[in-house]
């Protein structure tokens, strides 16, 4: 059994870990912390296997997760952008 095998089930098992506790928090950034580690685990488990196309796709998940930390952080918690919907009142007919 290859070394770098045995490593990326390490980082699997952590990784799960990981998400499974971001289901029993309520705290909105604390998730998205833990969202950036989990991914970066999963993408530490891709690079070992090689499958590059599973790092990118990790990679991507963590620079977005990092954009709504950043965010939440100077909206007071609120994730993603304010939507600004016209309030129209529907007829009956």
């Amino acid at each position: 059994m290859d070394i770098n095998y045995v490593l990326s089930q390490i980082c699997v098992i952590i990784a799960v870990i990981l998400l499974g506790t971001t289901y029993l928090i309520k705290d909105k950034k604390i998730i998205l912390f833990l969202s950036i580690l989990f991914a970066c685990f999963y993408g530490i488990q891709y690079l070992l296997l090689n499958a590059i196309t599973g790092f990118l796709m990790n990679l991507v998940s963590i620079v977005r997760n990092i954009w709504f930390y950043i965010n939440a952080k100077k909206k007071n918690g609120k994730i993603g952008g304010e939507l600004n919907w016209k309030k129209t009142k529907l007829k009956k007919a």
